[in-house]
Formats: C-alpha cells, structure tokens, sequence
C-alpha cells in the first residue's frame, strides 16, 4: 500500500478551517460542503473527503466508513494480491477511491445508487476505478463475472426481507437484514480463491434463523472463515462494536476471531494471522475458535482476564458444576412472578449487566425479575463468600465469559455450569466472612457514634474517646498510599510536613487543584484516542474556554475544572447508557472495570471540585494577611472536602493504577512484557514489576492500567514524573516562550522544570486559536 489513512496536522487544521468556512455558507450536508469547497478552488483528495465525510456526523450522507476500517480492507486486499475489487455498497464512492489510491489492484468497481457518486469521485483522476450508478439487479452493470475480493461497509440493521434464489443446490428461502443479503446476491460473483468482507450487525453470526443468510451459506459454496470485532464507537454516531465478517469458499476447521486495530502496521500483522491461520498472544490478536463454541469476543476476553487477575493469588480452579449444585429461576407466567423459595445456601445472581450478587433474595433491586438461585455445596464454597467474589474485578470477569447476546448480554446458564471457580479452601473464606463481619459491626458503631452527637450533644466528649480506639490516622496513611504517585505525594507533604494550619490549609489547595488537573488528564488523554469522539468534545471546551475566558497558555484552577465537568458528564451519559455504549467508554478509557470511571464522572466529584475552586477563588480575593483564626477555617473546610474525596474515591486507583514502563521484551502477537514503575504511593522509591500489553507504551511516558487488562492508556502529560535526583511529580502550569513550564506541588529540590513533551505542545497548539486573554484573577 502506497499510503496510510491520516492527514498532516496542517492539512487538517486547513480543512478545520475550510469547513467552518462551508458551514456558515452553505445547508449542512457533505455534498453541499465538496462543492462549495471545489468551487473555491480547494484541491480535495481522497483523505480530505474522508475526514470531511466524517466531522459532519449525520449530515455525512450514506456508507460513512472510518478511515482505519478503509485502510484494513486494503491490508487484506493487497495480502491477497487481488487485482480485481468490487465494492457493492458504494455510496458516494469514497472507500472505492481509498482503495484505488493506494492499491495496485488493476480493477475497482464500485456500485451506488448515487449519481453525485460520480461527482465526487470524477475529479480525483482515478485510473483503476469505476463507478456504476445503479443495483445489482440492473443488467445494464458491467460488472466482471468474478471479482479477487468483494469488500463493503454500507448500511446495516435495516428492516429485513424476504428473497427466493435459484442456485445449483436448489431453490434458497431468505429472510434476512439486506446487508446480509448482500452476501447472497453477490454469491456467483466471488473468485473460487477470492473473499468477501463484508461490515456486519453483531446479531449476524449468532442469527439461528433457518431463513437467515449466516445458515445457508453452505449452500451457496461459502463458509465464514473469520469474525473480526470493530472496537466499539470507531463508526460514527453509534456506539455499536460491528463486526467484520470474512467469508471465503474454502471451508476451515476453526474460526478466526480477533480484534481489528486502528494502527496500520498491528492490522498487517492480524491479517497476516488470519490467512495463516496462527493465534496471537491475547484474543484481540487472533484465537481459532470452534464455531459452536464462541459466544463473542468479550466473553473470550473475560474469560482469559479472569485466569489472568486469579493467576498468583493461591487460588483454586473448582468446576463451577462441582461447586453448585443446582441453578433455579424465579417462576414467571405472563406477568405474573414468583420468587425462588429461600434456601440456606443460596446465592442470587442478577443474569445481566453486573448488578451485585447476594444470599438474600429481599436485597434484590425490586425491578429485577431476571436472576439465578445458585444453590451451592457448602463444603467447597460459602454462599456469603461466593457472593462477594461475584461482586468483585474477578467474579464481574468471570460473570461476563458466560455472557451471550449482542443487544443485552445475559448469562447463559449452560456455560456458567460449564465454567471455573477460582476459590481459597473453605476455612479461608470463613475467616474472610469473619473479617468482613468485623467491618460491618465497625461500621455500625461508628453510625451510632455519629447519631449520639445529636441524640446527647452534651456527651461529645465520650464519643470522641469512642472514636480514639478507631486509628483513624494509620487509616488514612494506608487509603494514601492506594493514590496515583503525583497525588499521593501532595498528601504525605500534607500529612507529615505541614505544621502550621496555613500550610495545610495551602498544601490541601495545591492537592484538589492538582487533583483536577490529574482527572482532566485522564479525560482528555482517553477521548483523545478516538478522532469521532475528540473532534466532539474538543468543539465544547473550546466554547467553554471562549465564554469563560479560559486559556491554556496560562491554565487556572477553573479551566481544568470546566473541562473535567465537560468530559465527565459525557462519560456519565455513556456509563448510563446501552451496553454498547458502556463499553465504547470502557475502550476509550483501557479498561475492562467501568468502576474507575463511574468514580471519575461521578457528580460528588464534580461537586467537590467546584466546592473547592470557589474557596480558591474567595481566599485568592483576599488582600491582606491571613489571620491563625481564618486558616485554622480554611483548613477544617477543606479537611471535610478531603474525607469526602476520600470517600468517592476510595480504593479505585488499585483498579485503575498509574504505570510508567522502563523496559519491554517483544512477545509474539506482539504482545510487550514490560517491566514498569507502580507510579503509586508517596513512596518515592517506585516499585518495579511487570505488566504484559499489547499496547507499545513508551519509556518514560505515564499509562493507567486496569491490571488483568491487555490495553493502557497513554496520558497527555500535563502530569510528568522527573528522576533527578529523586522521582518527583509535576503539573503543567503555563506557556513560556521556551516550552511549557511545570510546577511541583509536594516537596522536592527543584520546584519547576520546563518541558517539551510533544504530545503536550501539541494539545497547546490545537486550542491556541481559541485562547483568549484570560479575566484578572480568573482562577
């Protein structure tokens, strides 16, 4: 291939420019837009109208297909050295252009029901490449008889229809979605070695239908030779994760399923495993599965993440089967339900999403009428225990690997008595209840503690001797050491160095400011992983930073805030949402645990940081001296705003662990087996350990990992860690002329060092033409 699908950060700040230009001259429609834009001379390319086609959303028109799905249909056709393509689902032709660019394909024809077809795609010059305005149907098409590869990404999920074929093999009934269809009409014309890849629903390779398309391909001389996943929201307005299914003549014992990635070189070398048939070294990267075994690739996901987070931890391997004995439903008859008579050894599974587990049925949500009465052997297992490892990264793995269904995934009972408990021996687990039971009477007294308060408020003084036996102060040292590094140090700083109430008062400030900033690193760095969803979020903080007279040339305290409360209430609506769209965040953020980012998006949050930027900005007001009485105030306020982060945040960080890889050996897949620093705790002294990716982190950079989890992901580094002469933290803090400038916020020699991190001055440059001056005293 001569090319890839991106665009230089200049040409795309043009065409950023150009488009706004066509917005407000034009109705809103990508047909309306080419024009205007080839009216005003503007030389477009095939890139250019693939990134037009994409930042116009709905208005993009019909068959919008994302650059890096354009880019694997051309790794798979130039593997295959198909000299002929056809791509039946044209549109406005634009992924048949892609690939005559870039292609050395000799034959490229490409149907569409639109003549602007022809306009669009005319004046790229387009030797190899023709377009046919019509259907398949029309007879007048002079299509080849066979073609080495027929590729389409056109629309899905429309409404099905009825279709007779005549074939060698007898007449064929079909009642099918017409992109499934699509593989039918187009039976006769693929090449006895060539191969279609066609952009798929999720329903369709798990369609039991007699009349569908997915089991009557056998009829008509194909076989489905791979089932590749989309990550999930990689196709614009929607947040479903399609599928890729490959379909060729030639009949295989296994199934190839994996992952499709957005970086050329990992799509080269997928590709390359699919036609050899060779397993990479996660699921993503390619496994051979039986066909009748494979129920989607999250559930293979989750089933090899729980192997993974169980691995080192002494724990057993038990049959789920040899460990419950029996699996009941409640009764249901029309809308009429019965709840599962109580047994003493029974645990209730919700079959959907990740709703807790528990042994009484009354602490059911009072909706829910879809769970499972698993009646377990106590010999082996502890209801209580069981339930809460149910509840926990381990026990959501192994609940999601025995998932089925693509709207709503639900457990399917046959592989959940088919699947592997991962257990301590039984006394283990009654000390593990004990301790948990000496948590909760804890709990208990300290809620009665806080209700004598008000009950005898004259009796103060015996609770505060009540709560002198809880220590409370090793507690807190222990929840600090749980925090990312560059947070956890401001704490230890806090904790162990301040003496005075200003200090702390102050130190507590550096803190939730550096906090903000840290969370609105993580927002940015993970949305920014995704063109669709960046180009969205990156229109509204430029507006935020307009009306509020924002800049960052010069950030504050309230510009980080904005856009954490920007993301997050994005990130919430996703987490609320579909499946589907819980887990275009998961993806968008590294992480298989959606729990971290209900804690990032959480509005206690939101709140507290708006709580505490507006103290910043009513103590930064205050012109003169600030008196032991005003400090002793400002510190007991913000010590109130610690114990409630403390609380929201609580021990989410160890899902979600701040990572920094020093070293990285190259598996097969490639899969990295890096050895990295737990960037965590106030310890400066990192620990080492290692961690197996299939991203390819880079040394010295910082990565958030969600342990078990294949992916991680890169923070902007607004946050950085220096080494010299000991690991210490630092936050972006201003534009200078010589680079961006970084302070620290615990202590250390060097209070502030300059940077010229990349990423960093590229995430400058592209809100450079929206920062305005900023207000005095905007903090």
């Amino acid at each position: 291939m001569k090319a890839d699908t991106t665009l230089s950060k200049d040409r795309e700040q043009l065409l950023w420019k150009r488009l706004d230009e066509a917005r407000s001259q034009v109705p809103m429609g990508f047909l309306s837009i080419v024009r205007y834009l080839r009216e005003k001379g503007e030389q477009l390319r095939v890139a250019d109208l693939m990134y037009l086609q994409q930042r116009v959303g709905d208005y993009g028109g019909p068959f919008v297909v994302p650059p890096s799905v354009a880019q694997f249909f051309g790794h798979l056709i130039n593997s295959r050295r198909s000299g002929s393509v056809l791509d039946p689902a044209g549109g406005f032709g634009i992924l048949g252009a892609w690939l005559a660019e870039n292609l050395p394909a000799q034959r490229i024809d490409v149907v569409s029901p639109l003549a602007e077809a022809e306009e669009v795609t005319t004046p790229l010059n387009l030797k190899s490449m023709t377009v046919h305005v019509g259907s398949l149907s029309d007879t007048r098409l002079r299509l080849a008889t066979h073609y080495d590869a027929i590729v389409a990404s056109g629309p899905v999920g429309l409404k099905r229809e009825s279709r007779t074929y005549k074939t060698a093999a007898g007449q064929i009934d079909l009642d099918d979605d017409p992109s499934c269809l699509l593989i039918a009409d187009l039976a006769g014309h693929a090449g006895p070695d060539g191969f279609l890849a066609f952009v798929m629903a999720p329903r369709f390779a798990s369609d039991t239908s007699s009349r569908s398309v997915r089991r009557n391909l056998q009829r008509f001389g194909l076989h489905l030779s791979a089932l590749l996943t989309f990550r999930p929201g990689i196709f614009a307005e929607t947040s479903i994760a399609f599928d890729l299914a490959i379909i060729e003549r030639t009949q295989h014992d296994a199934l190839f399923v994996g992952e499709v990635p957005e970086d050329s070189e990992a799509q080269k070398e997928l590709v390359e495993r699919l036609w050899k048939r060779k397993q990479g070294a996660t699921p993503s990267q390619g496994r051979l599965a039986l066909e009748n075994q494979f129920h989607g690739l999250p559930a293979l996901e989750a089933e090899e993440r729980a192997a993974q987070l169980a691995k080192g931890k002494g724990l057993d391997s038990i049959p789920f089967a040899r460990a419950v004995r029996d699996i009941r439903v409640p009764k249901h008859q029309g809308t009429d339900f019965e709840r599962c008579d109580d047994h003493p050894h029974a645990v209730y599974l919700p079959e959907m999403a990740t709703t807790a587990a528990t042994t009484r049925q009354e602490d059911l949500p009072v909706r829910l009428k879809s769970y499972l009465q698993l009646i377990v052997d106590p010999d082996i297992v502890l209801p209580e225990y069981l339930a809460e490892l149910l509840n926990t990264p381990l026990g959501h793995a192994m609940r999601q690997a025995v998932m089925t269904g693509t709207t709503i995934p639900r457990i399917n009972r046959t592989l959940l008595r088919e699947s592997t408990l991962f257990l301590v021996p039984v006394a283990d687990q009654r000390r593990a209840g004990e301790a948990v039971s000496a948590i909760q009477r804890l709990r208990s007294e300290l809620s009665e503690l806080e209700s004598k308060i008000w009950e005898r408020p004259r009796h103060v003084t015996h609770v505060m001797e009540a709560l002198g036996k809880v220590n409370h102060e090793e507690r807190f040292e222990e929840w600090v050491e749980t925090l990312p590094f560059p947070l956890a140090s401001i704490l230890r700083s806090y904790h162990a160095l301040d003496r005075t109430e200003k200090e702390k008062y102050e130190r507590l400030l550096y803190f939730f400011e550096a906090l903000t900033e840290f969370c609105a690193a993580v927002h940015l760095s993970a949305f920014k992983t995704s063109a669709v969803h960046w180009q969205s979020q990156r229109e509204q903080i430029a507006k935020v930073m307009r009306e509020q007279h924002f800049s960052l040339e010069r950030p504050t305290f309230g510009l980080w805030r904005g856009i954490v409360e920007l993301i997050a209430g994005t990130l919430r609506s996703m987490l609320n949402g579909k499946d589907e769209e819980r887990a275009v965040a998961c993806a968008l953020y590294a992480t298989a645990d959606p729990r971290p980012l209900e804690m990032l998006s959480s509005k206690e949050l939101i709140g507290l940081l708006q709580r505490v930027n507006s103290f910043r900005n009513r103590w930064t007001g205050h012109g003169g001296a600030v008196t032991p009485a005003e400090a002793a105030e400002r510190h007991e306020l913000l010590k109130k705003d610690l114990a409630k982060v403390r609380e929201v945040v609580g021990l989410k960080f160890l899902q979600y662990q701040l990572i920094e890889p020093r070293e990285a050996e190259i598996l097969a897949g490639p899969v990295f087996r890096c050895r990295v620093r737990r960037v965590m705790g106030s310890n400066p002294q990192l620990e080492h350990h290692t961690v197996e990716v299939t991203t390819a982190a880079k040394t010295g950079a910082l990565y958030l990992h969600n342990p078990g989890h294949e992916k991680v992901l890169e923070l902007i580094p607004l946050v950085q860690l220096r080494d010299t002469p000991q690991p210490a933290s630092y936050f972006y803090n201003r534009l200078e002329k010589m680079g961006p400038h970084l302070v620290l916020y615990h202590f250390a020699d060097q209070s502030e060092v300059s940077s010229l991190s990349v990423p960093l001055i590229d995430l400058l440059d592209e809100f450079k033409s929206n920062d305005p001056a900023p207000e005095e005293g905007k903090t």
